[in-house]
């Protein structure tokens, strides 16, 4: 439904199908902390520290906070990026260690322009992508990375932000939204000599 441009539908029907599924079934026990995990590792973790904090904890599969992802995913093509990053930091409650989630909400970040917060959201995404499965650390790795480079770019930090899309092109040569991100930067330098 968002893909085929009908993202109040998506929210009103299935995501919210979803997320009330959920919450009135095993998020209903307010006893135990609840996690979504894609990896053992990412599950791992969560129990730890779970139990660091000395709560009961129980990992489920990522469905919950793909539920309010998708929400989040549906309002920002609404335009309600408030409500958006709201969805986000529901998911973010369940998945907190989920790199694409936090990529996400450093977008919606930049959309209001608040560059120094998507930046510091951006890094928080590039550390969490050592928890992403394997066929996607380097996909959400590069992500974060742009995503730095970006906001770093607009603070006018242009080596630090060239140094985040060499990375990013290091760990994928082919990623042709670093090349561009890079020409501009060479452009703004030839402006400013």
């Amino acid at each position: 439904m968002i893909k085929s441009g009908r993202p109040a539908d998506a929210v009103a029907g299935p995501i919210a199908q979803v997320i009330a599924h959920y919450e009135n079934g095993p998020g209903k026990d307010r006893s135990k902390r609840h996690y979504c995990a894609r990896t053992p590792a990412e599950s791992l973790l969560y129990l730890a520290e779970a139990a660091k904090d000395h709560l009961d904890a129980v990992v489920l599969s990522p469905t919950w906070a793909n539920a309010y992802f998708f929400e989040s995913s549906a309002l920002t093509d609404l335009g309600r990026i408030e409500e958006s990053q709201a969805a986000l930091h529901k998911a973010l409650e369940l998945s907190p260690w989920n790199s694409w989630y936090l990529s996400e909400l450093g977008y919606t970040y930049e959309m209001q322009h608040d560059f120094d917060k998507a930046l510091e959201v951006f890094q928080q995404a590039e550390a969490a992508a050592n928890f992403s499965p394997d066929n996607l650390k380097t996909i959400e790795l590069t992500h974060a990375l742009r995503g730095e480079g970006y906001a770093l770019t607009e603070l006018r930090r242009l080596d630090e932000a060239e140094s985040k899309y060499h990375k990013a092109l290091k760990l994928d040569p082919n990623d042709q939204k670093s090349k561009n991100e890079l020409e501009y930067i060479g452009q703004l330098r030839a402006k400013s000599e």
